[in-house]
């Protein structure tokens, strides 16, 4: 199993084995789940300039929301 830093470089870069190589891989979940919640901190964080330290934790929990939003349209769309 590919470690997780170097699956988020190889998909900064639009690598698309990795695609399939995640695709394949039944263990991936855990990875997925890990990048979204490290992506959602970040929104997180880049929100306390405008909520301040209670920014983070709002940033966070809002991009968590918006994710998930977004991947139920995208299956959705699948489904049409």
């Amino acid at each position: 199993m590919a470690s997780l830093m170097d699956r988020m470089i190889r998909a900064a870069k639009l690598d698309v084995h990795l695609y399939e190589e995640v695709e394949a891989d039944t263990g991936a979940m855990g990875q997925a789940m890990g990048v979204v919640v490290l992506s959602s901190i970040a929104a997180g964080i880049g929100s306390i300039p405008r909520g301040g330290l209670g920014g983070i934790l709002m940033g966070a929990i809002a991009a968590l929301f918006r994710n998930g939003d977004i991947q139920r349209k995208s299956r959705l769309h699948l489904y049409r």
